[in-house]
């Protein structure tokens, strides 16, 4: 498989770490949209191929992206990427205003299939609320 990732650093660094140790993953892809940021940038003991782009069609042809960016990028990545090849897995929250939350929600279902989001339920108050009251 051939993934991408929207992000350089904190989650997205960590996000590259844990694919990176699938053994079905032969290329990661890092987008910035700022090349400077990119620039020596270096996944050492990744044992993957790691490439850097500041084009974000280099990540149209991939079999995957994740997006780990800043939460108000999430919702235009989405939108440009799934009328595009890749699953989108996306990190939460999927939009920071109403109006990206209803063109997420227009898609058509074709699309939106393509689309998960990660809410990492666990870490949420509610999940752990629920966790000690059946323990």
């Amino acid at each position: 498989m051939n993934i991408g990732i929207i992000g350089h650093r904190n989650h997205a660094a960590h996000m590259l770490r844990l694919v990176a140790r699938h053994r079905d993953v032969k290329l990661l892809r890092v987008f910035h949209p700022d090349a400077s940021k990119l620039v020596g940038l270096k996944s050492e003991g990744v044992a993957v191929q790691v490439e850097y782009t500041s084009d974000l069609r280099d990540l149209f042809h991939l079999d995957a992206v994740i997006i780990a960016s800043p939460s108000h990028t999430h919702a235009s990545y989405v939108l440009e990427l799934v009328s595009h090849r890749p699953f989108v897995l996306c990190e939460k929250p999927p939009a920071t205003n109403r109006e990206d939350l209803a063109r997420l929600a227009s898609l058509e279902d074709a699309l939106r299939a393509k689309i998960m989001f990660n809410f990492h339920l666990p870490r949420t108050p509610l999940f752990q609320h629920i966790q000690t009251r059946l323990s």
